[in-house]
């Protein structure tokens, strides 16, 4: 924990923004003080001293991204729809648990074969260790 006057901050700040909404409202953090401030835009170091910031705005991300590199600012759109298709997937599999009789919930490993509707096996799913 860092202390400043009329600050108080965590280590674990930036991995508690990214706890899901679901389990902040199981828990009432809010009632409890607990408090996101985004941040941004942020700041990518570079080789060389240089610096890049990344926008939340799609246009100044590109213009930013183009004075490094025009190929890759080209590319920005699709690498984000290809990263928020991998988050749309891995996001509820991650949130996903399994009550076993007798036995705390754990979160659910999922194999091809025993994902939940897959024709091609048991629908068990396999708990994580």
């Amino acid at each position: 924990m860092a202390d400043l006057p009329g600050f108080k901050v965590t280590t674990l700040s930036y991995v508690m923004s990214l706890m899901p909404d679901t389990i902040l409202k199981d828990l009432e953090m809010e009632r409890h003080g607990y408090v996101v401030h985004p941040v941004g835009p942020y700041v990518v170091p570079l080789p060389g001293g240089r610096v890049m910031i990344e926008y939340d705005d799609p246009k100044q991300n590109y213009e930013e991204f183009a004075a490094i590199n025009k190929h890759d600012a080209d590319a920005l759109e699709q690498w984000e729809a290809w990263m928020g298709g991998i988050a749309d997937v891995l996001g509820p599999v991650l949130m996903t648990t399994r009550r076993r009789s007798g036995r705390r919930s754990r979160a659910t490993c999922w194999t091809r074969s025993s994902w939940p509707g897959s024709s091609a096996g048991s629908t068990s799913g396999r708990s994580a260790t």
